[in-house]
Parts: C-alpha cells; sequence; structure tokens
C-alpha cells in the first residue's frame, strides 16, 4: 500500500524537498525519540529513507513545509471541469500509491524478485508483516516467512472496474507458507458507490472467515492518484467522503459479518474526511519514517503500522503492535475493534510450550508437526530440536513410513540387504522392512544411499508403494511430470488423493528434496 501525488498538479520543486518527510513523518516534540529504536545508530533520516527525492535537489532546505501545503485542500465542487486521464480499464494503484505520488515517488514501485531494497529497519516487539499487489507478482513467500513475516495482504480489487491477476496466487502462497493473510480494496470513490465496490472486493476475494488465517478485509481510502478526479480528495466534500466510507462499511460487514480494517495516513484524512466517526474501525496507518507520529481523528494508537514502503520486504513492509497471539485473535474475533482484538472474545488460551526448541509458536507447519511428534512417528533429535528445514534423509523416510505402520515385527536377515546399511545401523530394521514390504528396492548397484536427500518424485511413489500400489488412471497434473516420466503415475496418485497441490506456477518441481517441515504436512494430509 502506498500514497501517491495526482500526476496533474504535482510540483517537482516540492517534491524535491522534504515533501515526503513531513507528509508520512510528521514533527515531532523536542524530546521525541525514534519508536523503538534501541540506539541512535538505527535513525533514519528523511535523506537515507526517501533517497530519490533528495537525489533531485541536494541543496533542498531541511524544514520543509507542513504536509498540508502538499495537498489540495477540497474545493467543494464536484461538478467543476476536470481534464480527461486514464480509462478506468488502465487503472491499477497500489496500497499507498497517492503518497507516492504527493512525494515524487514511482507510484507502484515493485521491490520483488530479489530487488535491494532502500530500507532495513524494522521496529522492535509486534509482528512483521507485508503488504503486495500486482507489481510484485512472483514474491518468495517462504523465504520472507524466514525473514520474520508472519501476515501479509494482497490487493484483490480496485474500484468496480480491476481485479488482481496474481491476486488468487498470492492469497494461497503467502497462507502455504504459514502466513495469516488477507485481501485489500483500493477505493476510488468516484467510481461506484461504497456498497457497489464493498460487493465487487467481497465476490472477488475480499470476504473473510474466522479460520484465525484471514485477516479482515482492508478498505485503502487515501490520496487520490487520478487526475482526472480533481483534487486529492477526488474533488468531494467531506461529508460525501464520509457518506461513501460508511457505505462501504455496513456492506460490507452485512456481507461478511465483521468491519473491515481502514488504511489511511493521517495527513489525508485529516485534510479530507477529519472524521472521528470511524475510529472504532481497525486502523492500519501509513507513516514512512522510525516513528509514527499524530493518528487520525478519534484513534489513540495505530493496529497496523505501514512503516517503510521501500523495505526491508517486498512490496510495502509492515508491523502490528500486538503478539502473534493477538493477531490471530483478530484475525478470528468478529467483534475486533481499533486496540482492543480480543474484545467479547473468549480469554485467550495459553498455547502449549512446542516439545521441539526449533519450532516455536508461528512456525510454518508447527500444527502439524506437533501431531507428527504426537502420534510417535517422529522424536526428533536428542538435542530436542527437529530441524524443520533440514532435507528428509532416506533412512528417517523408512523410519517414518515404519511408525505409520505401526513399528511391526520384522524379520531380520543376519546380512543386509544392501551394501552401504551395516545390520548395526540405528535404522536396519526400518530400512529391511521398508525393502521386505516393496516400499523401496533401492539403486541397482546394491546400495540404498541412507544419507542421501528424499527427492519429491521419490516420496511419491514410497506413499503409492506404501498404500499398496492402488489402481490409477493417471492424468497430466504438472507441466514439468509430463506422461512417461518415471514416477509419473506416482505423482498424478499424490495429487489426486489431496497430498500434494504442486506449487502456484503449475509445478511440481519433482528432483527437488523435501525438507522435514513439509514432510510432517504431505504425512498428515494422507493420514487423514
Amino acid at each position: 500500500m502506498k500514497f501517491t501525488l495526482k500526476g496533474g498538479t504535482f510540483n517537482a520543486a516540492a517534491a524535491s524537498s522534504l515533501a515526503l518527510a513531513t507528509l508520512l513523518a510528521p514533527a515531532l516534540p523536542a524530546n521525541a525519540t525514534p519508536a523503538d529504536s534501541p540506539a541512535a545508530s538505527q535513525e533514519v533520516s528523511a535523506e537515507q529513507a526517501f533517497p530519490q527525492a533528495f537525489a533531485a535537489n541536494p541543496d533542498a532546505a531541511t524544514t520543509g513545509a507542513p504536509d498540508a501545503g502538499l495537498i489540495n485542500a477540497p474545493e467543494g465542487d464536484a461538478t467543476q471541469p476536470e481534464p480527461a486521464g486514464l480509462a478506468t480499464s488502465d487503472m491499477n494503484s497500489s496500497l499507498g500509491a497517492g503518497a507516492r505520488i504527493q512525494a515524487g515517488l514511482p507510484a507502484n514501485e515493485s521491490l520483488a524478485g530479489g530487488v535491494t531494497t532502500q530500507a532495513t529497519w524494522t521496529p522492535a516487539g509486534g509482528v512483521l508483516g507485508m503488504d503486495v499487489s500486482s507489481f510484485q507478482p512472483n514474491v518468495n513467500w517462504a523465504g520472507h516467512y524466514q525473514r520474520g513475516v508472519r501476515f501479509a495482504y494482497a490487493k484483490a480489487t480496485e474500484g468496480t472496474y480491476y481485479k488482481n491477476p496474481s491476486f488468487n496466487d498470492q492469497y494461497t502462497d503467502s497462507y502455504n507458507a504459514g502466513m495469516v493473510r488477507g485481501a485489500y480494496h483500493f477505493a476510488n470513490p468516484r467510481e461506484g458507490s461504497g456498497a457497489d465496490q464493498a460487493r465487487y472486493f467481497v465476490a472477488n476475494g475480499g470476504g473473510w472467515s474466522a479460520d484465525g488465517k484471514t485477516l479482515p478485509g482492508l478498505l485503502d481510502l487515501e490520496f487520490n492518484p487520478y487526475e482526472q478526479y480533481g483534487n486529492t480528495c477526488y474533488n468531494m466534500s467531506p461529508a460525501q467522503l464520509v457518506a461513501w466510507t460508511k457505505d462501504f462499511v455496513d456492506t460490507y460487514r452485512q456481507l461478511t459479518g465483521r468491519n473491515p480494517m481502514l488504511y489511511t495516513a493521517t495527513s489525508w484524512w485529516t485534510t479530507c474526511l477529519g472524521t472521528a466517526q470511524f475510529s472504532n474501525l481497525l486502523l492500519h496507518l501509513a507513516s514512512y519514517s522510525t516513528v509514527v507520529g499524530p493518528m487520525p481523528a478519534g484513534w489513540s494508537n495505530y493496529d497496523i503500522w505501514q512503516f517503510s514502503s521501500t523495505g526491508p520486504f517486498d512490496g510495502d513492509s509492515n508491523h502490528f503492535r500486538g503478539s502473534y497471539n493477538d493477531l490471530l485473535t483478530l484475525a478470528k474475533n468478529p467483534a475486533a475493534i481499533a486496540g482492543n482484538w480480543h474484545r467479547n472474545y473468549p480469554a485467550a488460551q495459553p498455547q502449549p510450550a512446542s516439545r521441539f526448541k526449533d519450532v516455536p509458536n508461528g512456525t510454518a507447519f508447527k500444527s502439524e508437526i506437533e501431531w507428527l511428534a504426537a502420534t510417535g512417528i517422529t522424536t526428533g533429535y536428542t538435542d530436542g530440536t527437529f530441524r524443520p528445514q533440514q532435507n528428509v534423509e532416506r533412512r528417517a523416510m523408512a523410519a517414518y513410513f515404519y511408525r505409520m505402520a505401526g513399528s511391526p515385527a520384522v524379520a531380520l536377515p543376519a546380512h543386509s540387504p544392501f551394501k552401504d546399511v551395516a545390520t548395526n545401523d540405528p535404522f536396519y530394521k526400518e530400512i529391511v522392512w521398508m525393502k521386505q514390504r516393496g516400499i523401496t528396492t533401492g539403486y541397482t548397484d546394491g546400495t540404498f544411499r541412507p544419507d542421501d536427500s528424499v527427492s519429491r518424485e521419490a516420496m511419491a511413489a514410497f506413499f503409492y508403494r506404501f498404500a499398496g500400489s492402488p489402481a490409477h488412471n493417471a492424468t497430466n497434473r504438472f507441466r514439468d511430470v509430463p506422461a512417461g516420466s518415471a514416477f509419473y503415475k506416482e505423482v498424478s496418485w499424490l495429487a489426486a488423493r489431496g497430498i500434494t497441490t504442486g506449487w502456484s506456477d503449475g509445478t511440481f518441481r519433482p528432483g527437488e528434496a523435501i525438507r522435514r517441515d513439509a514432510m510432517a504436512a504431505f504425512i498428515q494430509r494422507y493420514k487423514k
């Protein structure tokens, strides 16, 4: 999410000064310090945070005009002539696009695909998140999860004319990576009523469910980024914008059973609506700085803070000020309001401590790993770890299937069936059992290669044989597993059973190694 200046009235000279810093990082009292900043060295100056603006005018004064100077005051005449602009078919703005334009930055700058980001600072405490749009079509969700991201918003719609073609992948892949995710709608109050846009949003991915992994829909109401709609307030009066917002909020609540969250910036809200009427709504506030600054009328604090549009995460970077359990409650609780996520909701029950010290609460596939341990299929390592990111070795895979079968008695031969598996190997019994059951044949050179990682296609074969090699009419489900592939039938069966869905790009990636955390999920799906 990003705010932008409308292109037709943008003042290039103002943009090259401290415009952005004053717009999104309001002045602080003399005794104020950066929020959650443990050391002065982490403070970020306007020049550091927004180098593009300063590159245009390195001699800009250090006392920029107040942010109101960058925003055209409401003109109160929605019928005045307006310049021709984009057709709705060409309109697509990301969260915060208007603020970027206001600051002389690209409205929809992409930070996906390994681009070096300009900002590395993150607030201390709380929970980190991100938001994306069609301008970030290829996000490494697993990589962001490993960097600490636990929630994400993806753009679903804009006005009543645009649907994000990347939304389904972004919404699903962030969930599969272990994140709590939600959808957002970029409001264009000049292209459809609030009720019409709420219906369009919900019909195209903006709904909500109380599964604890779905955030409420997010209404992105901000600076007008389109020239043809006039001033920054869309040439609408405060009364008109208040009525439009109420129409959207009421309709969304009727359709989903809860209010949407609101995304905005204090400067824009003050200029264009100036009301405390919506201060019960959860607030997602844009303020690109190391300090949040003042709140819009009626709010005492933010719920989510969009603190950077230039990293460290793809798209925009966000911060939820509560705990991870608070975030889960906010996601589940339809009565949650600004600053009170547990309102009218049963007291949060403390989560049991993880049995593995490297699988804390919030870890992707934690519930599946805990289930795997509770059923006795895994014991973890003697140092108390599970090592979820490690690849599954072939000897460990033998142990998994043996325990899945109930750890039956095995007639052990005096001589090993594999020349690289000694009779005193810790998993000798399990490997022999796997061979006797026909789940593995080993390699043609007489080895089992117990230390090798298990590939995804070999995993499919093991599951298929463990199930008794059932009859199956194989179909081509993945573009990288064509008919005639070594494990074509086994991979097709695995997908038909719902054990795998493959990747969002239509591939299965048969040669990739399977990780221990993902294996826990595959086993649970098979058993259920």
